[in-house]
């Protein structure tokens, strides 16, 4: 209705997507990107493209389509580096990230968190500095079995996301804590960060990130020796439905 130009209606499609993804509705993020790259048309190489690109790669990624998702965003890799940064940019350079961390180049992994480490220390962005944190525990530290250095790791990311009120992140972080705590034999810690990773993710009605949490809490009873309540748990996380092909 207000008649925008293309780039600036792309970016509308950009903050929908996103809520999309959140919402687990991965068809309908697939169709906002693929809308949007049809009304850049010839504009391939922009800030707006590679915001698409992402859309389509991530609904993909989500669906179980791993070659969609390299195939979008090997594309948006190509030019992304050649723009100034802005906070939409963030998810990309982090996907391009887990593109190459999960092919198990992991020198070529760091170079592009390294890369977004440096553009958000130099443009302040915090969301991005604490995803910089949660995916090198993920995809590096957890993977390498560096569990104290990952929890280090979580932590630092939590205070950013918690410090600008991010709780759909934050609650990621909380649940992570309790499953990387529940891998090193703290119980304790592990229930504490996962009930608070469930209450969090709660209040924000994140019902994929509640199931996260729930499945954490379903194998913490597991260790505890109580499996009632451990089929409980995961009967909740299968009623909220986290699903990822």
């Amino acid at each position: 209705e207000m008649k925008l130009a293309p780039c600036e209606l792309v970016r509308l499609y950009f903050w929908l997507g996103d809520v999309l993804w959140w919402q687990n509705r991965y068809d309908e993020k697939i169709r906002i990107g693929e809308e949007g790259l049809a009304l850049l048309g010839d504009d391939t190489e922009s800030v707006e493209a590679a915001l698409m690109n992402q859309e389509i790669a991530v609904g993909h990624e989500w669906k179980g389509n791993m070659g969609k998702f390299r195939e979008f965003t090997s594309r948006t890799a190509q030019f992304i580096q050649h723009l100034s940064y802005s906070e939409e940019l963030r998810p990309a350079y982090l996907h391009v990230f887990v593109m190459y961390a999960g092919a198990k180049n992991i020198e070529e992994a760091l170079k592009w968190l390294q890369a977004l480490e440096h553009k958000a220390e130099e443009h302040h962005d915090l969301r991005a500095l604490g995803a910089v944190h949660w995916y090198y525990a993920v995809y590096i530290l957890d993977q390498s079995g560096d569990l104290h250095d990952a929890i280090s790791r979580e932590q630092r990311a939590l205070e950013l996301f918690m410090k600008i009120g991010d709780a759909k992140h934050g609650s990621w972080c909380m649940i992570l804590m309790g499953s990387t705590f529940l891998s090193l034999g703290n119980l304790q810690k592990a229930a504490e960060f996962a009930y608070r990773g469930l209450e969090t993710a709660g209040s924000v009605e994140n019902k994929r990130e509640q199931a996260w949490a729930y499945m954490t809490i379903g194998n913490f009873f597991l260790c505890q020796g109580s499996p009632e309540k451990a089929t409980d748990a995961f009967r909740k996380s299968q009623e909220l439905g986290w699903v990822r092909a």
